[in-house]
């Protein structure tokens, strides 16, 4: 009976390292997605100046936010102060939230120019797994996923990144 016992914690061990290992691995991984694949048939576009909700041709900076996050306030209003560094990308600011919440919040900011999106059937936030907020995804100019950051960035970091994916 110990025996059999010992064996089946043995098992339980080794699966658990197992799953803790495959879980690390491919924690880091950027999902390779398109914005082509993304449905953006439930999305709404609420403010700014676009007619379509990402624009080919030119980099995409996509900013998942919930309108209770301080991290997020922070992000989009250092972003909104630059947006003269950001004039050969695309600013989208996504979230899953009701219409009224996402109007009142943009609010605060330059709302004629930022470009606010209502995701209502979470389209965007399943296909790229987003877990924290703010989660900033910037696609290139061919619609492909190049980076993700996972909460709040310093500013010139994704200045300098946004950039540099630019010139490339």
């Amino acid at each position: 009976m110990k025996k059999t016992t010992a064996i089946i914690i043995f098992i339980f061990i080794i699966l658990g390292l197992s799953y803790m290992t495959w879980a690390i691995v491919n924690a880091g991984k950027i999902p390779k997605v398109n914005l082509n694949e993304i449905n953006q048939d439930n999305m709404v576009i609420l403010t700014g100046e676009l007619s379509n909700a990402f624009q080919e041709n030119k980099s995409n900076v996509v900013v998942y936010f919930k309108t209770d996050c301080q991290y997020c306030s922070y992000e989009i209003k250092s972003i909104s102060d630059n947006l003269e560094k950001f004039s050969q990308s695309n600013i989208i600011f996504v979230s899953t939230e009701s219409e009224e919440k996402i109007l009142e919040f943009s609010e605060q900011f330059n709302s004629q120019v930022l470009n606010f999106i209502q995701d209502s059937k979470s389209q965007f936030k399943k296909k790229l797994r987003v877990k924290n907020y703010p989660s900033i995804f910037i696609f290139s100019a061919q619609n492909k996923l190049e980076k993700r950051f996972n909460g709040a960035m310093p500013i010139d970091t994704l200045i300098s990144y946004v950039n540099n994916e630019q010139t490339n």
